[in-house]
C-alpha cells in the first residue's frame, strides 16, 4: 500500500465515520430535548393536579367555615354558640397530598403549610370550644345535687370564663385563617393555567 492509497483509505474511513457520529449525536440531543419536554409536561400536570385538588378542599372548607363562622364576642342569649362538634378530619386531602407538595415552588409550599397549620389550629380550637361549651351548658342545666348553691355559681362562672377565653382564641385563629383563603386560592390558580 502506497502513501497515497493510505491517505485515501484514511479519508474514506474518517468520512464514513463523520455521518454516523453526527447522526448519533443529533439523535441523542433530540432524545434529550424530548425527554426534557416530557418531564416538564409531567411536572406541570402534577402541579395542576395538586393545585386543583387542594383548591377544591379549600373552597369547601371556606364554605363550611362561613356557615359556622364565629361572631366577635360570645353570644349572651340563646342555648348554643354556632359551633358543632367536629368529628371528622376536614383536612384529609392536604394530609394525603403532603408528600406531593414538592412539585410546587418552595415559597408556595411554605405559604401553604403555614395556612394549613392555621386551619388545623382553627379545627382544634373549635373542637375544644364545642366541648367546653357543652360541659358548661350541661353543668348549668343539671348542676350536681351534692354541692352548695354558691359552689355551683362559682363553678358555673369558672366554666363560663373558660368558654369565653377559648371563644376569643378561636375567633382570633378564625380571622387569621379566613383572611388567608383568597391569597392561597389565588396562588394555586396560577398552577392550574
Amino acid at each position: 500500500m502506497t502513501g497515497y492509497d493510505f491517505m485515501n483509505f484514511c479519508e474514506a474511513l474518517i468520512g464514513d465515520w463523520k455521518a454516523p457520529i453526527f447522526t448519533a449525536i443529533t439523535m441523542q440531543i433530540a432524545i434529550w430535548f424530548r425527554e426534557r419536554q416530557t418531564r416538564k409536561t409531567l411536572l406541570k400536570n402534577k402541579k395542576k393536579q395538586v393545585a386543583t385538588v387542594l383548591m377544591g378542599e379549600l373552597k369547601s372548607l371556606r364554605d363550611m367555615y362561613s356557615l359556622k363562622r364565629l361572631k366577635e364576642g360570645l353570644p349572651q342569649d340563646g342555648p348554643d354558640i354556632p359551633v358543632g362538634f367536629i368529628g371528622e378530619n376536614y383536612l384529609a386531602v392536604y394530609d394525603h397530598l403532603i408528600e406531593k407538595l414538592g412539585v410546587l415552588e418552595n415559597e408556595d409550599v411554605v405559604k401553604l403549610n403555614a395556612f394549613y397549620l392555621n386551619l388545623k389550629m382553627l379545627v382544634d380550637s373549635l373542637k375544644i370550644l364545642a366541648e367546653r361549651w357543652e360541659r358548661y351548658v350541661m353543668f348549668k342545666r343539671y348542676p350536681p345535687i351534692d354541692k352548695q348553691r354558691n359552689e355551683i355559681e362559682i363553678e358555673i362562672n369558672i366554666r363560663y370564663d373558660d368558654v369565653c377565653r377559648t371563644y376569643l382564641e378561636a375567633f382570633a385563629i378564625q380571622e387569621k385563617a379566613m383572611s388567608g383563603f383568597d391569597e392561597i386560592i389565588t396562588m394555586l390558580e396560577v398552577y392550574r393555567k
